[in-house]
Formats: C-alpha cells, structure tokens, sequence
C-alpha cells in the first residue's frame, strides 16, 4: 500500500466548532414551539419549548473559546502486501473535550483494526489520542481513504 503525497503545497486545514444536528434540531424545535405559542396562544407548547430554549442556549454560552489542535500522521508512507502501518492522530487545546471519534473509510484490500474502522477516545485533560492499524492484503498502490474525526 503506498499512500501518495498531495501535490498541492499542503496548508494546516481550519478547524472550527460547527453545531450538530442534535443541537439544530433543539434550537429549531425551541424556535418553532415557541412561535406557535404565540400564534395559537398556547401556553402549554410554550412550557414544552422552555426546556429546549435553556439547553440550546446552554450551549451556545458554554460553547469552547478556541478551536481545537489537530495533529496526524502514518507510520509508513510506503507499505508491502501483508504488512501493517498505524495511524495516529491527537486532538488537543480544548479543556471541555469529552469524547473524539474518528471514522475510516473502508478501502478494497486493506484491513483495518478495529474492524469497523470507528475509534474512539476519552478526552483526559483537554486532548485525547487516537489510533487505526492499516495492513494492506494485495500488492499494489492503495489509496488512504478520508478519515473523519
């Protein structure tokens, strides 16, 4: 398995915090109960709405100041037929990190351990440590499919 070097001068990619869609879903449901309240005079979706309102607000206030450090890398760029290589990644700089997950693509021939190709890692101080084992099955050039975290 050889994994190929971007030809494009690499830049550092931006991370940012972007809201799930669990948070969507609550800021939306607030908006959208608390609005037919209004409309229908509805006291009671009002109290249904209150809950989400103090959650999605919540979140916004208790959101992380500064974006996350990332750092990965391969073990070997370059390996043979039944060989293995680790990926590893470090996810630091934020005091409130709980859990990261990373996912990894499945590719023809090659293995991954675990074997669903989903990591996760508890955050112990503001940085967790994430870890794949790759092994190529079949000689030849086998791309690295995108890892999400």
């Amino acid at each position: 398995m050889t994994v190929r070097p971007s030809t494009v001068a690499a830049q550092p990619p931006q991370i940012a915090w972007r809201p799930t869609v669990a948070y969507l879903r609550t800021a939306v449901g607030a908006i959208a109960l608390g609005a037919c309240a209004v409309i229908w005079t509805r006291p009671d979706l009002l109290v249904i709405a209150t809950p989400l309102a103090v959650l999605a607000a919540w979140s916004l206030l208790t959101r992380p100041s500064r974006p996350p450090v990332f750092r990965d890398r391969l073990g070997h760029a370059t390996i043979r037929e039944g060989d293995a290589t680790n990926w590893q990644a470090t996810l630091t700089g934020v005091d409130e990190l709980d859990l990261a997950v990373a996912v990894v693509e499945r590719a023809p021939w090659v293995d991954l351990r675990p074997g669903g190709g989903v990591v996760t890692a508890a955050g112990v101080d503001g940085s967790a440590r994430l870890e794949v084992a790759l092994r190529s099955t079949r000689w030849g050039v086998r791309p690295l499919e995108p890892i999400n975290v």
